[in-house]
């Protein structure tokens, strides 16, 4: 993984463990506890809503706003469980994918 920051040069990292999963969105609801580097959140591509991403306060009004198939992109955290996702149409889903 290679990222490039304000124009500098780029700066390579390696893990040693990558995961991916997927959870169903009944109501706003805590990621599971994986500890883990980094994680990259992607609305399903089929949700028919929009999925919200955050902390404890996620809502509609607080928190990044998904629709199907858009990503976060990489976010630091030391476990997956410190994200919520809220949803505006049940069942959608969220896939997840780790590095540490």
């Amino acid at each position: 993984m290679t990222f490039s920051k304000f124009g500098m040069a780029n700066i390579s990292y390696s893990f040693k463990e990558f995961a991916a999963g997927r959870v169903i969105v009944s109501a706003t609801k805590q990621c599971p506890a994986i500890p883990c580097e980094m994680c990259n959140l992607t609305a399903g591509p089929s949700n028919t809503g929009v999925i919200y991403v955050g902390g404890s306060n996620v809502s509609s009004i607080e928190g990044i706003p998904l629709q199907a198939g858009e990503s976060t992109g990489w976010i630091p955290v030391e476990n997956l469980n410190l994200i919520y996702i809220a949803r505006s149409v049940p069942a959608d889903v969220v896939n997840y994918m780790i590095v540490r």
